[in-house]
């Protein structure tokens, strides 16, 4: 009789299955985010890698994308691959000697931060990167800034009012306030207390994770040492 009882609290032959294939199921899935987390990594510091190869068309900022939209593919509801492939795209066009060749290359990081908008809305990451696309635009035609610099003003302060404490925000609305001329509200006097506000914030940063944005610090401290330590000067001798 007590065989009889244990028999009865061991689980079925169906649960054991089950209780398996749960197991099994969810091993896979680890092995899965390690893969696509190995991957990121190596694809991140790619692209930190062609930032230092000087290049002069791009190609390797391209190469990065490239294989950020590979796994953007296999991994449709991640927002990050999409963020980097854009990112990669955006920075790339500041480097195209060929002015007509721009466009395209904005119109494609457009393209994968409105679907990397559709995964994650509301994001302020995604905002400073939409912000610099438009500014970015303005290199093809210096009377686009008449459009463009608005709305690259606005998609950076959506950024800073959705999420004050990130750094990218402020830097992206500093940049575009300092290079903005002064009969339209920009310059360093109005820029660089923003900036200042950037480098405040980064030194408290930390992000979310090893595959989360966490570029901008060493650009925000080389601005603010070539433009606001003058206009402190300036200031000084007034």
């Amino acid at each position: 009789m007590i065989c009889n009882f244990l028999r009865t609290l061991l689980p079925s032959r169906p649960l054991l299955l089950l209780a398996f294939a749960l197991m099994g199921t969810a091993s896979l899935m680890a092995q899965d985010e390690d893969r696509y987390t190995a991957t990121m990594e190596r694809l991140i510091e790619q692209l930190n890698g062609a930032f230092s190869e000087n290049s002069t068309d791009g190609e390797a900022l391209l190469q990065a994308a490239n294989g950020f939209e590979r796994v953007a593919k296999a991994e449709p509801e991640a927002w990050l691959p999409l963020y980097y492939a854009a990112y990669a795209h955006v920075m790339r066009s500041f480097q195209l000697p060929d002015a007509t060749a721009v466009d395209p290359v904005l119109d494609k990081a457009d393209a994968l931060l409105e679907k990397a908008e559709a995964i994650s809305p509301e994001n302020a990451e995604i905002l400073v990167l939409q912000s610099m696309a438009a500014s970015a635009r303005i290199r093809v035609d210096f009377n686009r800034g008449m459009s463009m610099g608005p709305k690259a003003n606005s998609l950076a302060t959506q950024a800073t009012k959705l999420e004050a404490a990130n750094p990218r925000g402020w830097l992206q609305l500093g940049q575009q306030t300092l290079f903005t001329p002064e009969q339209f509200g920009g310059g360093a006097a109005r820029g660089c207390p923003l900036l200042q506000k950037a480098a405040d914030r980064f030194a408290a940063f930390e992000p979310s994770s090893t595959l989360h944005p966490d570029w901008g610090q060493e650009y925000n401290a080389s601005l603010m040492a070539q433009y606001c330590s003058k206009e402190a000067s300036s200031d000084d001798g007034q």
